[in-house]
């Protein structure tokens, strides 16, 4: 996506979501439901801090804690780039979710370069009444390789909360 201006020397776009996908497999009351998710950024998310927030994921039940991740569609085993935390011992292929926030937490182990399309699944439990579609957001902190972007009081630090297009393959 180009804009007036793009090409003027030095004209750097903010940290975003290229691509920030999210859609289901099933949408009966309370199926197991496997929500895949298709992600792109402009910047590039390190394995040395990156976190990736997918918020307001209202009507889902599961047991607060971690959760297996799966590979996505493009069947690249592109999960095994996430775990619930930082650090060593944490195990790859895994999310942190928070049932009473309803947030999904997962921080990148493997560096991800910009413009990578990354896919990747998880399981949660639907409501058992009917809903609306809540607006699922996704945001992420500790973007990019410039050590700049971790200062406290740098511009752009991470890719701010917007939520997510609904997939409807």
């Amino acid at each position: 996506m180009t804009t007036q201006g793009d090409a003027e020397p030095f004209k750097i776009h903010r940290p975003f979501f290229c691509v920030k996908k999210i859609g289901q497999n099933s949408c009966h009351a309370c199926d197991t439901n496997l929500l895949t998710v298709t992600l792109t950024a402009n910047v590039p998310m390190t394995g040395a801090g990156t976190i990736v927030t997918i918020s307001n994921l209202l009507g889902a039940e599961w047991s607060t804690g971690n959760v297996s991740l799966v590979t996505g569609p493009n069947q690249l085993d592109q999960h095994m780039s996430f775990s619930a935390g930082a650090g060593y011992g944490n195990t790859p292929g895994e999310a942190h979710w928070d049932n009473f926030a309803k947030t999904l937490t997962l921080h990148v182990i493997k560096d991800i370069e910009c413009s990578t399309e990354i896919q990747f699944g998880f399981s949660l439990e639907n409501p058992s009444c009917e809903q609306d579609a809540p607006s699922v957001s996704v945001a992420a902190s500790h973007v990019g390789l410039s050590a700049s972007l971790f200062q406290s009081n740098a511009v752009g630090i991470g890719i701010a909360a917007e939520p997510m297009d609904h997939d409807l393959k």
